[in-house]
Protein backbone atom coordinates (compact mmCIF):
# COMPACT_ATOMS: atom_id res chain seq x y z
CA UNK A 1 0.00 0.00 0.00
CA UNK A 2 1.38 3.53 -0.60
CA UNK A 3 0.57 4.34 3.14
CA UNK A 4 3.52 1.99 3.87
CA UNK A 5 6.13 4.17 2.31
CA UNK A 6 5.85 6.34 4.50
CA UNK A 7 8.38 7.02 7.04
CA UNK A 8 8.04 5.29 10.56
CA UNK A 9 8.35 8.53 12.15
CA UNK A 10 5.51 9.67 10.50
CA UNK A 11 3.57 7.24 11.56
CA UNK A 12 4.40 7.69 15.51
CA UNK A 13 3.90 11.25 15.05
CA UNK A 14 0.43 11.07 14.08
CA UNK A 15 -0.49 8.81 16.52
CA UNK A 16 0.91 10.39 18.91
CA UNK A 17 -0.06 13.96 18.26
CA UNK A 18 -3.98 13.05 17.05
CA UNK A 19 -4.37 10.68 20.01
CA UNK A 20 -3.17 13.20 22.31
CA UNK A 21 -5.15 15.87 20.44
CA UNK A 22 -8.28 14.40 20.37
CA UNK A 23 -8.50 13.87 24.26
CA UNK A 24 -7.62 17.53 24.81
CA UNK A 25 -10.35 18.56 22.35
CA UNK A 26 -12.74 16.51 24.40
CA UNK A 27 -11.97 17.60 27.80
CA UNK A 28 -12.05 21.17 26.51
CA UNK A 29 -15.34 20.18 24.46
CA UNK A 30 -16.90 18.50 27.92
CA UNK A 31 -15.60 21.51 30.31
CA UNK A 32 -17.22 24.11 27.96
CA UNK A 33 -20.50 21.56 27.78
CA UNK A 34 -20.51 21.45 31.79
CA UNK A 35 -19.93 25.09 32.05
CA UNK A 36 -23.08 26.00 29.97
CA UNK A 37 -20.87 27.67 26.83
CA UNK A 38 -21.44 24.77 24.48
CA UNK A 39 -25.20 23.13 23.04
CA UNK A 40 -25.60 19.40 23.61
CA UNK A 41 -26.13 18.90 19.93
CA UNK A 42 -23.19 20.56 18.54
CA UNK A 43 -20.75 18.92 21.60
CA UNK A 44 -22.20 15.62 20.47
CA UNK A 45 -21.58 15.97 16.84
CA UNK A 46 -17.91 17.65 17.24
CA UNK A 47 -16.40 15.23 19.68
CA UNK A 48 -17.63 12.31 17.25
CA UNK A 49 -16.26 13.38 14.58
CA UNK A 50 -12.76 14.72 15.90
CA UNK A 51 -12.94 10.50 18.09
CA UNK A 52 -13.64 9.21 14.16
CA UNK A 53 -10.73 11.18 12.19
CA UNK A 54 -8.38 10.61 15.41
CA UNK A 55 -9.13 7.06 15.50
CA UNK A 56 -9.11 6.40 11.58
CA UNK A 57 -5.82 7.84 11.80
CA UNK A 58 -4.71 6.09 14.35
CA UNK A 59 -5.75 2.84 13.60
CA UNK A 60 -4.28 2.84 9.95
CA UNK A 61 -1.13 3.84 10.94
CA UNK A 62 -0.84 1.41 13.62
CA UNK A 63 -1.85 -1.15 10.95
CA UNK A 64 0.78 0.47 8.35
CA UNK A 65 3.87 0.30 11.84
CA UNK A 66 2.33 -3.87 11.58
CA UNK A 67 2.69 -4.41 8.42
CA UNK A 68 6.44 -2.92 8.19
CA UNK A 69 7.31 -4.63 10.93
CA UNK A 70 5.85 -8.12 9.37
CA UNK A 71 7.73 -7.69 5.87
CA UNK A 72 10.74 -7.10 7.96
CA UNK A 73 10.96 -3.94 6.35
CA UNK A 74 10.61 -1.53 9.37
CA UNK A 75 14.29 -0.41 9.69
CA UNK A 76 14.19 0.32 6.43
CA UNK A 77 11.49 2.70 6.32
CA UNK A 78 12.64 5.12 9.19
CA UNK A 79 14.07 8.40 7.82
CA UNK A 80 16.40 8.23 11.57
CA UNK A 81 18.11 5.08 9.77
CA UNK A 82 18.26 6.06 6.22
CA UNK A 83 19.91 9.61 7.42
CA UNK A 84 23.00 7.21 9.55
CA UNK A 85 23.50 5.39 6.29
CA UNK A 86 23.57 8.03 4.34
CA UNK A 87 26.37 9.74 6.90
CA UNK A 88 28.44 6.47 7.04
CA UNK A 89 28.45 6.01 2.55
CA UNK A 90 30.68 9.90 2.87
Amino acid sequence: MWLDNIWTEVHLAAIGVLGFGAVVICIILLYDYFTGHLPHNLMNMVVGLSAAIASEVVITSTLSIIRNIKCKRFVESSIIVRVIRWRFKI
